[in-house]
């Protein structure tokens, strides 16, 4: 058998395994990278070459600094200053407040973190309002918004990278740290409007249930900062400022940016080394690690071009098939998967597929690999993406999700479908 056959097999029953996840997501990605190196697709240390990589040390390494705003205290500052505000007399206005701050002063905290910040400072708010905010009514479009604002950003979410990760395999530069703005910013601002105004209202008809708030949610928002180190807040605020002028500068490497910070907060005994290897998400750091070897390994064997030659084909062949409309395709299969797949591996099958299909049709890789990124990101359930799933606590069920979400998906797919090719012409 073709190791090109082989190759797409083990992809296919990888994605199989993501979807029913019988055993952890990333058992699943260790062993599709483990099963190249067996059927003999791929030399033994490609499987685990991408655990080395730039992405992986600059995803660790922004775990690490996210969560030294929290250990420092400069999140429960900040959360605090935030309940004191004017804003959070009103339920609309306290809202559309959250969402603009995480896309925009919290822009460059990854979007799990800054649900974990948002969800005491919602509960806090709301049990002090005496009805007039409530937990359930604020929460979900909050971290719906902080998933989608993570695609404008290099270090917002995990999908980013691996795309990343695909386009250098085929020789090309890394993208730059805004390269996705140009689409994720236009998202960004469309599910602002759509809670402000449609949302809103989807929410006040769905959402029958009694707003109860768990008081172990109270906990982290009511520190205030005290107790806590002025100079190791000050410190781990300026290696997060530093750390995303590293970024943007394009001097050396994210990896390098990222290092650099984590190495400065434990010399400076911001956070302690068990606290900063405990800190990381090891689950994500073992998917985006292995997912880069089984991506090698299709790449190597064949088999991503196999894939690209077949969808181009059924589309009339290279002569006539429509850049455009594969792209679309690319983005709605991409947008609906995501609702059942995890966006971490999601996009470790479908970024290495685009790239090589674009490549195939001798056109630009970046409008087809970034509308996948993006795509993943904007599910209408709980299950794929940790932010949203992080908003559960508001007790809401799994319909409450589909009810007032799914029109925002297709707005999202729309504007994905619209904006890529524009932003990233062919």
């Amino acid at each position: 058998m073709e190791h090109s056959t082989i190759a797409i097999i083990i992809i296919l029953l990888a994605m199989v395994s993501f979807a029913l996840e019988r055993i952890p997501l990333v058992a699943t990605a260790l062993l599709a990278s483990l099963a190249m190196v067996l059927f003999g697709v791929m030399p033994v240390e490609e499987a685990y070459s991408g655990f080395g990589t730039n992405v992986v040390m600059m995803v660790a390494g922004m775990m690490i600094i996210g969560n030294a705003l929290f250990e420092t205290g400069v999140a429960a500052k900040f959360g605090d200053a935030i309940l004191h505000t004017r804003f959070a007399r009103s339920e609309k206005s306290f809202m559309i407040m959250l969402m603009v701050v995480e896309s925009t002063v919290l822009l460059f905290i990854n979007n799990s973190a800054i649900v974990a910040l948002m969800i005491p400072i919602i509960a806090a708010v709301a049990s002090r309002s005496n009805g007039k905010i409530t937990l359930k009514n604020v929460l979900m479009p909050v971290a719906f918004v902080a998933v989608i604002r993570g695609g404008i950003t290099m270090s917002g979410s995990t999908p980013q990278v691996i795309g990343q990760t695909a386009l250098t395999q085929i020789g090309l530069p890394q993208m730059g740290y805004f390269k996705l703005a140009w689409v994720g910013i236009p998202r960004t601002v469309m599910c602002i409007i759509y809670f402000a105004t449609i949302g809103y209202a989807l929410e006040k008809k769905v959402f029958k249930f009694d707003d109860k708030i768990d008081q172990k949610l109270l906990t982290p928002s009511t520190a205030g900062g005290g107790g806590f180190s002025k100079a190791k807040m000050w410190i781990s605020s300026l290696v997060m400022a530093g750390s995303v002028i590293g970024f943007v500068s394009g001097i050396f490497s994210l990896g390098f940016w990222s290092l650099l910070g984590v190495t400065v907060l434990i010399a400076t005994k911001c956070v302690t080394p068990k606290q900063a290897f405990g800190s990381v998400d090891w689950n994500t750091i073992g998917i985006l690690g292995a997912a880069q070897g089984f991506a090698t390994g299709l790449n190597v064997s064949g088999g991503g071009k196999v894939i690209a030659e077949t969808m181009i084909n059924t589309f009339g062949g290279v002569k006539a098939a429509s850049p455009l409309l594969i792209t679309t395709l690319f983005i709605i299969i991409t947008a609906v998967l995501t609702n059942i797949l995890s966006d971490t591996a999601l996009a470790a099958i479908m970024c290495p597929i685009a790239a090589n299909v674009a490549v195939s049709l001798g056109v630009s890789p970046y409008a087809m690999v970034i509308g996948v990124i993006l795509a993943t990101g904007g599910d209408f359930t709980p299950i794929a993406t940790a932010g949203l799933t992080q908003s559960l606590v508001g007790g809401y069920r799994f319909m409450d999700y589909v009810k007032v979400l799914v029109p925002l998906w297709v707005l999202l797919v729309i504007t994905t479908v619209i904006f890529s090719p524009i932003a990233y012409p062919f």
